[in-house]
Order: C-alpha cells, then sequence, then structure tokens
C-alpha cells in the first residue's frame, strides 16, 4: 500500500540496498584522526566502491544481527505504537535509521513527536521541525498518529528501516577514520528532497554541510530565521539540488573543509 501525503518509504530511507539485510543541529566528534583533504576527497571515492561489499559486513556483526533481528520481531509482533518505541533494540534501529539516533534516551519525548498528527501546524513533531525536520518526516512517513503500526509492519517498510539502519552505521565507522564522511555521504543521498533553504536549515546534516563547505559562520545559528534562509541562498543553488554532480561537487567541498588546517568542527 503506497504511503499517502506525497511521502513514500524512499523519502526517509532514499539509499536502500537490496542485500538481505533483514530478508542537532550540532554534536561531537572528539577523538577522530584528521586526514588531509586530499585523503578525504578519496576516501568519499572509496566508499562508492566499497559499498555493497561494507554493508553487507556491517549486517553481518553479531550485535548489528541481534538489533535488526530483534526490531522485525518486535515490529510484527506488537499490538501498539508503544511496544515498538518502548523496546530498547527495536527503538534503536527505528530512530537511527530515521536520522534520529540522538534521540534514542529522550523517550518521553521521542514518544509524543512520533505520535502526534503531522498535520496539525501545533503538533509537537511540527515544532520540533524548525530544528530538526527528521522528526516530522518520520512522522509523516510512518503516519502512527493516524494509522498505528499498519505503515512500520508492512514487509518492505521494515526491510527499508532496515537497511538504513545498517547504512548509518557503516557512515558512522567511516566517519571515525574520515571526519565528516558520514554527512558527506548522507548529504549525497538526501539532497534531491531539499527543496528550499528552510529545508537545508531543518535538517541538521546538510546544515553542516553547507555551512562547512562555504564557510558559513556557527553563529548563523541564532540568527533570524530570514537571516538564515538568506545566508543559505546567498551559498546554494537548492533548485540545483537534484543535480548529481553539483550535490557531489558541495560533498567534496565539504570534506575538504572539514579536513583543513586541523579544523575540528561540530555537526
Amino acid at each position: 500500500m503506497p504511503l499517502p501525503i506525497g511521502l513514500s518509504v524512499s523519502t526517509l530511507f532514499p539509499s536502500r540496498q537490496r542485500s538481505n539485510l533483514l530478508d542537532a543541529v550540532f554534536g561531537n566528534r572528539n577523538g577522530q584522526a584528521q586526514t588531509s583533504p586530499a585523503q578525504a576527497v578519496a576516501a568519499l571515492r572509496l566508499a562508492d566502491t566499497n559499498e555493497a561489499r561494507e554493508l553487507t559486513a556491517k549486517a553481518r556483526e553479531p550485535g548489528v544481527a541481534r538489533d535488526l533481528a530483534t526490531f522485525g520481531r518486535i515490529v510484527r509482533e506488537a499490538r501498539s505504537v508503544q511496544d515498538v518505541l518502548r523496546n530498547p533494540a527495536a527503538r534503536r534501529v527505528l530512530l537511527t535509521a530515521s536520522g534520529l539516533g540522538d534521540q534514542i534516551n529522550n523517550t518521553a519525548l521521542v514518544d509524543r513527536a512520533l505520535q502526534s498528527n503531522p498535520a496539525d501546524a501545533n503538533s509537537l513533531a511540527r515544532r520540533l521541525s524548525s530544528t530538526n525536520a527528521a522528526f516530522l518526516t518520520a512522522a509523516q512517513t510512518f503516519q502512527f498518529a493516524a494509522r498505528g503500526l499498519a505503515v512500520i509492519q508492512q514487509e518492505d517498510v521494515l526491510l527499508s528501516v532496515s537497511d538504513s539502519y545498517v547504512s548509518t552505521l557503516r557512515r558512522q565507522d567511516l566517519d571515525t577514520v574520515t571526519p565528516g564522511l558520514s554527512n558527506a555521504l548522507a548529504f549525497r543521498e538526501t539532497a534531491a528532497s531539499l527543496t528550499s533553504e528552510f529545508a537545508i536549515l531543518g535538517n541538521p546534516v546538510a546544515r553542516d554541510v553547507i555551512t562547512t563547505a562555504f564557510g558559513l559562520p556557527q553563529q548563523i545559528a541564532v540568527q533570524p530565521l530570514i537571516t538564515q534562509q538568506q545566508a543559505i541562498r546567498s551559498v546554494v543553488d537548492v533548485g540545483r539540488l537534484q543535480d548529481p554532480a553539483y550535490v557531489d561537487n558541495i560533498a567534496r567541498r565539504y570534506l575538504i573543509a572539514r579536513n583543513s588546517n586541523g579544523v575540528s568542527l561540530t555537526a
């Protein structure tokens, strides 16, 4: 059954590797090795080459395989949305896959946001979307408020969430070797869905990539929203984010900036 309101599973999980995986604005990168700009760009290309093999290897890791198995079992057996959100492993898979991995321990907030009505302008998911659009996207995609478990219990959705979980963990691993590589890869996957400057500002990954790539100061986060929009518009043509070559150029520019002169940025 197709998802309504213009959303599909591919909107939330754009990179779906069929490999039988189940058949805030800013954070901290302390402890990461610093690579040279040239090495960082080379790592981006290598990540593309090795993607399928690395995804398969990650899915087979015992801890990851257990999480995936638990997620699938809990979702299939669940009688309520709470059964899914209150199970630690199922919540970890769902939130990590949905770009909300940093919210895993915020159980009450997650419960309220994902089960709020995304069509309501005053819903928690919509209010949180000004700083993290992932809340609203997840609420719209899974439709817990209107349809309960009907969407997430679809096998295609289960597979998509599981694929995205593994993909996210793999990107995180790459990031420990090449700072910023996870965000660069994630930005390339989702850039086509960013149809306005406000969409960029509401996406923590896109915000980091754009501001870092073009040298916009992090202080713009405390400026009025219209000022932030104008800053983004001054450096990026949103209409061209449908162009893979344009997006790839931004990703490479981001990695170069992220790994230049010992810079240690947060995102």
